[in-house]
């Protein structure tokens, strides 16, 4: 993958998936899915560097690597579901004070117009 940018590398979750090693530039995204052990990282725009990494896989095949099953769509389906829950949980607490300081205001409000008259 000799992307300079790239989100999350597809390509190198689905490799991540299926246990085979990743040769991939060290940018944000695909750093983020290749671990030591999954792959090689080579600076973005070193053309020599890829092709050394390329030689390094071809001549000293990494060892197979169980999948990795943070990547499985299960687990990512998951974790997305728990962060989404979180997300909503934290709305609802924040839409709530709001509301509570809202009614405190208006107390105060009413309280205030009471004690005039």
């Amino acid at each position: 993958m000799p992307s300079e940018r790239e989100g999350l590398s597809r390509s190198a979750m689905e490799s991540a998936c299926l246990g085979v090693p990743i040769i991939g530039t060290d940018a944000r995204g695909v750093r983020d899915v290749i671990e030591p052990h999954r792959g090689l990282l080579y600076p973005a725009g070193d053309a020599l560097a890829l092709r050394d990494a390329m030689l390094r896989v071809a001549e000293e095949p990494c060892p197979p690597v169980e999948p990795d099953p943070a990547w499985r769509i299960e687990n990512l389906i998951d974790r997305l579901d728990a962060l989404y829950q979180e997300l909503l949980v934290s709305r609802a607490e924040e839409e709530s004070d709001k509301a509570d300081s809202e009614t405190a205001q208006n107390d105060e409000k009413t309280e205030e117009a009471t004690a005039d008259a």
